[in-house]
């Protein structure tokens, strides 16, 4: 914080001009002479001339000591340690892996698979349709009976 000199408070305290509490004459305010304006501007004008050598050291917060928590420092270097090295798929050097192409063999295994699935349906829709035409028969022969 800068010092305060004794000139820079007088100066500040006459370009203020305060509201009158403790007096018992009745004064009006603002001030209605130009002259009284006048001194007021040319004395905040002249503090402001006086305050502007001690802005830099008011205006720039100090520097914060350099302080990093031990275990985030730990943490950190534990994990470029271990991170693995990790491809981007958009990276336009990026190859495929040889486990993960996909070839003739695999796509007809994937085939094979596809036409298992698709008749493990058809036989389950098949067997739900049986099942239905027997409780039909059976609905129908009790009414038949009655």
């Amino acid at each position: 914080m800068p010092a305060m000199t004794p000139e820079f408070i007088n100066l500040l305290s006459s370009s203020l001009p305060l509201y009158p509490l403790h007096t018992k004459t009745q004064t009006t305010w603002p001030p209605s002479s130009t002259q009284s304006v006048r001194s007021a501007t040319s004395s905040s004008k002249a503090a402001r001339a006086l305050t502007l050598p001690m802005r830099p050291t008011i205006q720039t917060p100090p520097a914060l000591p350099r302080y990093e928590n031990p275990d985030d420092v730990a943490a950190i270097e534990h994990a470029e340690r271990t991170i693995g090295d990790f491809k981007l798929k958009s990276d336009p050097t990026y190859v495929l892996p040889e486990e993960q192409r996909m070839t003739p063999a695999r796509k007809r295994l994937q085939m094979l698979a596809l036409e298992e699935a698709l008749h493990a349906a058809k036989m389950d829709f098949n067997g739900r349709l049986l099942a239905l035409r027997t409780v039909k028969a059976r609905v129908i022969d009790e009414v038949r009976a009655r």
